[in-house]
């Protein structure tokens, strides 16, 4: 009779229940049951049926534009005639997610700096005005043919619809940054922000590799290329804020969104450890201001998005569209 009654005690309902619980609660931070984690997200989102925006279209850097243009990087001043093409399509907002932390010095431009820089420490001008004139004539033709970067800045002033993406290492400050950041970067901070009563904070980071100035200075905007892996290496979280000192940066694509609804940096409002709101649109996050990334299905094996080659854009192929363009 004891027998029956503890085979029917192990049976109940309420036993399996209370079971079923103990062991979620101690197996809550196991690596077992964060992968079951994953993998139920994973499932989760393939099996939305949610529609993806026609207003986004993708320029893939792809095998075929680098089989006709060159390895990468490509000189600027081809990126500068893509931009002039989606500028005269009326792309609304372009994403650029190359990082433009360096110069691209033409070795023949930098001869022509050097012969510049002879002439004018020369007597020639004194002596034969009108030699001097043509020569240097000669010199700025050059200068204007072989400075991609001054190309681009050009053609990203024309378009004034490119964002740009910076990198931040993530890290706890020790003390103060070694320089300031310069204005085209700080106007890019986020000033809406206000304690959400957790005391949670956006993920710290240490230093910043941004773009060079004379193309940062004719960004409509920059925004942070930072992501945060998983132990697999999956990406289902982006910070939409990082913190830098006591400074707040949004990441591009909350940057490309909130300028696709005609907004500003100052027009982001930030809740401390809960969310972000750009319009009428609330993201709900983590406390380390974090959104669960949304992957769209393919369809027919085609990419949820719109998806063009660089060269068959640049070539007139493909007609550019009146979207947001994101170029990578």
């Amino acid at each position: 009779m004891a027998n029956i009654k503890k085979v029917t005690f192990l049976k109940a309902d309420w036993f399996v229940g209370l079971l079923v619980a103990l062991i979620f609660l101690f197996s809550s931070n196991s690596d077992l049951m964060q992968s079951l984690e994953r993998k139920a997200y994973d499932l989760g989102v393939r099996a939305s049926s949610r529609v993806p925006s026609d207003k986004i279209a993708i320029i893939a850097i792809d095998d075929e534009s680098i089989a006709n243009l060159g390895r990468w990087p490509w000189p600027r001043e081809v990126q500068g005639m893509l931009l002039d093409i989606l500028a005269n399509g009326h792309a609304k907002v372009i994403g650029h997610t190359v990082i433009f932390s360096e110069p691209q010095v033409d070795a023949g431009l930098d001869y022509v700096n050097k012969i510049g820089e002879f002439l004018a420490n020369s007597s020639l001008k004194r002596s034969n005005p009108a030699e001097w004139d043509q020569l240097n004539a000669i010199l700025q033709e050059a200068l204007s043919h072989l400075d991609n970067d001054k190309k681009l800045a050009d053609s990203m002033a024309k378009a004034n619809s490119v964002l740009l993406g910076m990198l931040f290492e993530f890290g706890e400050p020790q003390g103060k940054p070694d320089h300031p950041l310069p204005d085209f970067v700080l106007k890019n901070g986020l000033t809406n922000v206000k304690d959400g009563g957790t005391g949670a904070a956006p993920i710290s980071t240490a230093s910043a590799t941004i773009p060079i100035p004379l193309l940062g200075a004719q960004a409509l905007g920059l925004g942070h290329l930072n992501v945060t892996p998983d132990v697999d290496g999956g990406i289902r979280t982006e910070p939409l804020v990082v913190g830098y000192f006591d400074q707040y940066y949004p990441s591009l694509s909350l940057m490309l969104a909130a300028k696709s609804l005609n907004l500003d940096p100052k027009d982001i409002q930030v809740t401390l450890g809960k969310s972000v709101k750009i319009g009428n649109l609330s993201i709900t996050t983590d406390p380390m201001l974090r959104m669960h990334t949304f992957f769209y299905n393919d369809h027919d094996g085609k990419s949820a998005f719109q998806v063009d080659s660089f060269y068959d854009v640049l070539t007139g192929k493909i007609p550019p569209r009146n979207t947001a363009t994101r170029l990578c």
